[in-house]
């Protein structure tokens, strides 16, 4: 008990909450390869009108920068780069730049080449 007030008076273990919590706002630079898909609309707190899909993930797409663009590309595979960043179980991203991947038959030796 006393190792425990001890943290408590220090303020030891608050330090390392604020530290998770920072790693997990943290954004993460990534590579996402899937369709656009559009979100209904105002079914995001942060304006995403479309989302790419990779590995069961939907990354909703920020509405500034090159991901404004990505609104025309909707049912198109692409390859997007950018900063993703989880908000409360959503996974958000800044994209800064993107292309469009070939047609569904040359898609996967597109996407073997990892």
């Amino acid at each position: 008990g006393r190792l425990l007030a001890f943290r408590l008076k220090t303020g030891y273990g608050e330090k390392n909450l604020v530290a998770e919590a920072q790693a997990a706002m943290s954004k993460s630079p990534v590579t996402v390869r899937g369709y656009v898909t559009s979100l209904p609309r105002a079914v995001d707190a942060r304006q995403a009108n479309v989302a790419i899909v990779m590995d069961g993930v939907e990354y909703r797409i920020l509405p500034r920068g090159a991901g404004v663009d990505l609104v025309d590309e909707v049912n198109v595979a692409v390859e997007a780069t950018g900063l993703a960043e989880e908000v409360d179980g959503v996974f958000y991203l800044a994209v800064r730049g993107y292309k469009a991947l070939e047609d569904a038959a040359g898609q996967d030796s597109v996407w073997a080449e990892d």
